[in-house]
C-alpha cells in the first residue's frame, strides 16, 4: 500500500492527514480477522520519506561532524534520539540494503541534542506498531520560499523505492530467518 498524505505542514490532523483513521481503517478492512490485521502489521514496514536538511554553507556549525547530509549525495537516513524520526537499526538496515542493491549512498543525518527538531508523518504512524523509517532527500533551506535539493537525488529517491518494492520482501524473510 502506498499512502500520501495532505496537510503535512499543518500537523496532519485534518481528515486526510497522516493522523488520520484513514491507515488503520484500510488496514482494518483489508484484513478479515483481528489476527489477519495482526500478522499484516508485523509483516509491514514503512518509509516514512520527507525532505532532510542539508549542510548549509553558512551555518556549518549547526551540524554534528559525522551528520552532514550533501545535496546530490543520496538517500538521508534520519534518526533522532527523542524519536522525532522514527529510524531504529532495523530500519536503518533495511535502508542500506535496499540502497545498496542499485549502488546508492546513504547518508545518516542526527540533529544536534541542544537544537530543536521536527518531525514528520513516521512517528504518527509507528503507533500501529508498524516497522518504521525516516528517509529523506537533502535540501537546503527547508520551509523557505526558495527550497533547493539535487538534481541527482530524484533518482536516489526513485532507486530506493524500485529496490523496496522489487526487493523488501526477499530481505525482510532472509533477515527474520537468521
Amino acid at each position: 500500500m502506498i499512502a500520501l498524505f495532505n496537510h503535512e505542514e499543518v500537523g496532519s490532523v485534518s481528515t486526510t492527514g497522516a493522523e488520520s483513521s484513514l491507515i488503520p481503517t484500510v488496514m482494518s478492512r483489508l484484513s478479515p480477522t483481528s489476527e489477519s490485521l495482526a500478522r499484516t502489521i508485523a509483516r509491514s514496514f514503512l518509509i516514512s520519506s520527507d525532505m532532510g536538511h542539508g549542510i548549509h554553507p553558512n551555518y556549518t556549525s549547526k551540524y554534528q561532524q559525522n551528520h552532514r547530509p550533501e545535496l546530490n549525495g543520496g538517500i538521508v537516513l534520519k534518526t533522532n534520539a527523542k524519536q522525532r524520526y522514527t529510524t531504529d537499526a532495523v530500519g536503518s538496515f533495511f535502508i542500506k540494503q535496499l540502497v545498496a542493491k542499485r549502488n546508492g549512498s546513504v547518508q545518516e543525518f542526527e540533529v544536534r541534542n541542544d537544537m530543536t527538531c521536527g518531525s514528520t508523518v513516521g512517528p504518527l504512524l509507528s503507533k500501529l506498531g508498524v516497522r518504521t523509517v525516516d528517509v529523506g532527500l537533502a535540501q537546503l533551506s527547508m520551509h523557505s520560499i526558495r527550497e533547493t535539493g539535487g538534481s541527482h537525488d530524484a533518482r536516489a529517491g526513485m532507486d530506493l523505492f524500485l529496490s523496496f518494492f522489487q526487493g523488501f520482501a526477499e530481505l525482510d524473510r532472509e533477515l527474520s530467518l537468521q
